[in-house]
Formats: structure tokens, C-alpha cells, sequence
């Protein structure tokens, strides 16, 4: 799923997304989007927010060929999602990696980061 543009608003929901070889969700470019109650698993990144604001809520994210969650922002165009009460396990890099300057993501109540490759947080 990829999801691009400042206008651009969507709502998953109790999905099951997975063995995709790139990200198996993409929120990009401004997206304001909920992603919850869904099972992320066994894609090259469980979920890519680039430059957006997402609410990722809820969702098991786990067995991820790199990293369960990835928030990406630069100087320009910042990402300040939120994420709160997933379980983010056995991702093979990181659980949640924050990185570039612009990066505000709120990251809290998270029931399990575990048993993942790398770090369960990561901020650069």
C-alpha cells in the first residue's frame, strides 16, 4: 500500500499485510493516515512513513526482513507521527528506527519492542 500527498488521508484497518519484498505500507510526502489493528509481517519494512504525520496504533508488527517501523524526515519536511500500543517483535533490524532532523515522532505505551535484530528503538 502507498500512500502519497498533503491532501492525501486513509484509514487501515484490521488487515493482514504482509511477504511484500519492499515496505509493506508507504505513507509519504504530507499523508496523514491511521494505520490500526492490522498484522504487519515478513515485508522488507513492516511500515516506511516518509515526511508525514501517521497514527500507527495497535498493530502487531513483527518478522520484518528490516526494520518493523521506519520514521524518515529531513530539514524541510518533517515526520511527527505517533505510535502507541503495538507490538513490535522480531524484526530482523531495528524495531522502530527515527532518522533524519525533522523527526518529532511520539513514541509511547507500546506493550512489547523485543527480540529484535538490532535495537528495539533506534534514533539518528
Amino acid at each position: 500500500m502507498y500512500f502519497e500527498g498533503p491532501k492525501s488521508k486513509a484509514v487501515i484497518a484490521r488487515c493482514f499485510i504482509g511477504d511484500n519484498t519492499d515496505a509493506g505500507i508507504i505513507c509519504s510526502c504530507g499523508t496523514f493516515s491511521i494505520i490500526q489493528d492490522n498484522e504487519i509481517a515478513k515485508n522488507g519494512i513492516g511500515i516506511l512513513a516518509q515526511f508525514c504525520d501517521p497514527m500507527i496504533v495497535s498493530n502487531k508488527i513483527n518478522k520484518n526482513f528490516l526494520s518493523g517501523i521506519v520514521c524518515r524526515s529531513n530539514a524541510e519536511m518533517g515526520c511527527a507521527g505517533t505510535l502507541k500500543y503495538n507490538r513490535i517483535i522480531e524484526n530482523k533490524y531495528n524495531g522502530i528506527l527515527c532518522l533524519g532532523t525533522g523527526t518529532n515522532t511520539l513514541i509511547t505505551n507500546n506493550l512489547n519492542i523485543t527480540f529484535n535484530g538490532r535495537a528495539g528503538i533506534k534514533i539518528t
